[in-house]
């Protein structure tokens, strides 16, 4: 599949995703962050600074960063780096805006999220993930 003409979502931008998205938003050009509080502000005001051995040190600014998904249209390929506990609230505020051929990659804590996300949407493509990184979100 070819990327750089599909919208990409990453949402929680902590470590995990913090990483991820600056990955994709440094190689992509429609990636959007689904941030909120004081990381949306600093995202928006200076975007996401990424220190690391592999990737080395970079700073992007994502295609749009805000704590609602209606801001991004229809997804393509959406990434879910939350905290388990806010999953169920993310199913709710995503489901309009994911179809059958949405990508869908749960990147969390635990076994259960792929499973948690086939039964909120029956719909799109959901992929088990497993990601080793060591990784800190500073403010």
């Amino acid at each position: 599949m070819e990327l750089s003409n599909k919208t990409i979502c990453v949402a929680g931008i902590g470590g995990v995703g913090g990483y991820l998205g600056a990955a994709l938003a440094r190689t992509y050009p429609n990636v959007n962050f689904l941030a909120r509080g004081a990381r949306l502000s600093h995202i928006k005001e200076h975007g996401l600074s990424i220190k690391s051995e592999s990737l080395g040190s970079f700073t992007v600014r994502p295609h749009a960063v805000s704590d609602s998904i209606a801001e991004f249209g229809h997804l393509d390929c959406l990434f879910i780096c939350t905290k388990n506990y806010q999953l169920a609230e993310l199913c709710r505020q995503i489901k309009d805006f994911i179809s059958s051929d949405t990508i869908i990659v749960p990147v969390m804590n635990g076994t259960t999220a792929a499973t948690e996300i086939r039964k909120s949407f029956h719909t799109g493509i959901v992929l088990d993930a497993l990601l080793y990184i060591i990784a800190t979100a500073l403010p």
